[in-house]
């Protein structure tokens, strides 16, 4: 792990804990974990020297986790922080009559503001969305057309994510929930620019 995620993982952790005080009751907040499995799709739109190849974006498997605090405000609304980190297996491939790009994504990460309100007889079922700030760390592959060589590069790019998730609970601390996250950004120095779309399910654990 990189010492720029690194950092961003440490304001992550730092924020969540100062932004709301410890000694909140359980009836107007929580610190929550999840654990979340699920796929990743990405989209490229290559710039420079590989601007104009045809692309083709396929999904993988993703894993990963989440963790934030919630608070509870009124009878229904819902409002807190909340970050995660997570593999990908998601991949792009471009090519033309002169050269390829393949984009592999080795993970994601993201910090966001969450907003929603509670449901049912018990407002125990949270429907909200995310808001926030996301990133990506990918590998890349590209070739030439009458070159021996294959130019290689691991690079980090970060910028803006959307989502929405509905959790319902199961039992007074476990929880099941299914996140949409939709990030958007641009890689490295290249300025390519990359769409990750992720759907996971995950098991949620309020403290």
């Amino acid at each position: 792990m990189g010492d720029y995620m690194k950092k961003y993982l440490t304001i992550v952790l730092i924020s969540l804990a100062s932004a709301f005080p410890f000694t909140a009751s359980a009836q107007n907040g929580n610190f929550y974990g999840v654990a979340e499995a699920g796929i990743t799709k990405n989209s490229l739109k290559a710039s420079g020297t590989f601007n104009n190849l045809t692309t083709e974006n396929k999904s993988g498997a993703a894993f990963g986790a989440s963790a934030g605090y919630r608070f509870f405000t009124g009878q229904s609304l819902v409002f807190g922080l909340e970050g995660s980190l997570a593999t990908s297996g998601g991949s792009s491939f471009s090519q033309d009559s002169t050269s390829t790009l393949l984009v592999e994504t080795d993970y994601t990460y993201g910090a966001y503001f969450t907003l929603g309100g509670r449901f049912g007889e018990n407002k125990d079922t949270f429907v909200y969305g995310l808001f926030g700030f996301g990133g990506t760390s990918i590998d890349e592959t590209a070739t030439f057309v009458g070159s021996a060589n294959v130019t290689t590069a691991s690079e980090s790019g970060n910028g803006f994510s959307v989502g929405a998730a509905v959790e319902t609970g199961i039992s007074e601390n476990i929880g099941v929930r299914i996140k949409g996250l939709h990030n958007m950004y641009k890689q490295g120095n290249s300025g390519t620019k990359i769409r990750d779309t992720s759907i996971m399910a995950g098991l949620v654990i309020n403290f």
